[in-house]
């Protein structure tokens, strides 16, 4: 009995874990979707800053460097936007389906827990039986 108390308590203690694992998941794309969208407005904001200071007169080599620079910069964000975007959609899409997953194998392996006690508890019946008909048969002999 205290095997399966002990195995009860794991299995609980796994599904919690993976509560807190999907959780840890939704947390994460949260977090990856707002700091994309952090960087989405400090680069447009970079862009019109951009903008407005090539109305001045300003060197040509700087206008050509800040042009270059806020060039790569949007053209690195833009990259970087569809795999973040596809990877939190991917997180979002395929981790549902292990929870469930999940869930199934927990019930499965209560199921195991619950066979494997009453194999154990068959098991010493059949010790116990065994040891009164090796006893029956000692004291008839």
């Amino acid at each position: 009995a205290p095997s399966g108390i002990m195995q009860q308590a794991q299995v609980e203690s796994e599904s919690a874990s993976a509560q807190e694992q999907s959780n840890k998941f939704d947390h994460l794309c949260g977090n990856a979707n707002s700091s994309l969208l952090l960087v989405n407005s400090s680069v447009q904001e970079m862009v019109t800053f951009s903008g407005q200071l090539m109305k001045f007169s300003i060197p040509p080599k700087l206008l050509a460097q800040l042009t270059v620079l806020t060039t790569k910069l949007f053209r690195n964000y833009s990259d970087l936007c569809i795999p973040v975007g596809e990877l939190i959609r991917m997180v979002r899409l395929y981790s549902k389906p292990l929870e469930k997953d999940s869930d199934l194998l927990k019930k499965l392996r209560q199921d195991n827990l619950s066979k494997q006690r009453q194999l154990e508890i068959a098991l010493k019946k059949i010790g116990m039986m065994a040891a009164e008909v090796y006893e029956a048969h000692e004291s008839s002999v």
